[in-house]
This record gives structure tokens, sequence and C-alpha cells, in this order.
């Protein structure tokens, strides 16, 4: 009796623990983890995610909002809960910096090629950040979008087709330029 007991109360502990804390998952495969950290203008924002898109918003205010937004396929939702427990996400912060990781290990990654024949995750991370604020994004498979900052630095790093492209150190004009890569290119979008 006492050890059931003891097993009831640790199952709701940890129970518990995951909906305070862990991602919440729905029927259809999604977790989404959203978490806003205060900063100040001028800090940077680094993603570096083994795949998906990543999405760089701007707003005014003092903080970085961070939407990381999972989705299993649908052919693959019998493993919904293994798929988005293997797939990691980290959000930190050091002073005004934000650094946003996604990740499988080689080991699930080569798991996923075989069983999967590719990768059964769609994922999407959207940032939203000061107006003035530098970003560094990082991505193995997925586009990469920036706009309207008006101020700081772009490193941009995807791999397209198998080949690592990098567009390092790209000054913002303080009038406001948005830019966003695609397979490898950089289009300013002018306001107005």
């Amino acid at each position: 009796m006492k050890y059931q007991r003891a097993v009831l109360i640790t199952a709701a502990i940890l129970a518990l623990g995951l909906l305070v804390s862990g991602p919440a998952l729905s029927a259809q495969g999604q977790a989404t983890i959203e978490r806003t950290l205060q900063v100040q203008p001028g800090g940077t924002l680094t993603v570096d995610s083994s795949f998906g898109h990543i999405k760089v918003l701007t707003a005014s205010g003092n903080s970085v909002a961070v939407r990381v937004e999972r989705e299993v396929r649908n052919s693959y939702s019998s493993d919904e809960s293994r798929i988005l427990t293997e797939h990691q996400v980290n959000i930190s912060q050091s002073g005004n910096d934000v650094r946003v990781e996604t990740m499988v290990s080689e080991d699930v990654r080569e798991r996923w090629r075989d069983d999967y024949r590719g990768t059964p995750l769609r994922v999407e991370i959207v940032v939203t950040v000061p107006t003035s604020y530098n970003v560094d994004l990082d991505t193995a498979g997925g586009h990469i979008e920036v706009a309207d900052l008006t101020g700081g630095n772009i490193k941009l790093k995807a791999v397209i087709d198998g080949v690592r492209v990098s567009l390092a150190q790209v000054p913002l004009n303080p009038a406001g330029t948005g830019y966003r890569p695609a397979y490898g290119t950089v289009n300013r979008h002018f306001p107005g």
C-alpha cells in the first residue's frame, strides 16, 4: 500500500513537471516551445539549428520572444512522442545575448534516414528581437528570413543541396533594410 502510494505520488509529480516545464503536445503531433527573455538593443541572437526554417521579426521594446514550432509529419504520428523527445531544443541567455539551439544526434539522424527516409519533423523557429539587434543564424536545412532590422550585423549560414553557404558580417542599413537569403543569395527589401 505504501509502495503504491509512493509510486502514484512520484508519477503525479513527474506529470506535473512535464506540464509546467515541457512543450505541450497536441493530437496533430505539434509541440510549440515559447520563451520571452528581457534584453537591451545591441545584443546578439544566435540560432543554430540542425534543420528547419528560421524567421526573425522585429518589434519595439526590450525583449526577445522565441517560438519553436515542431510538427511530426502525419505518416509518422505513431512515433510522435519519440520523435519530439529526440529533437532537442535549448534556449539560453547570457547578458543581452540569446542563443537558440535545435538538434538531433548523428545516431538519431541516421536512424531517421533509415526508418523514415528523411526527416519526420517540420521545424520553424520564429524569433522577435528589438529593431537594433545582431543576428547569427545557421541551419543545415531550411530557409532563413530576416526583416526590418535597423542596426547591427547579420551572419547567415545554411546548407543548400549539401553545400554550406555563408554570408558573414552583412552590415545593416541604418535607414532600415531587410534581408531574405534564398538559395545562397541575399535579396534586399527596402521599405517604402
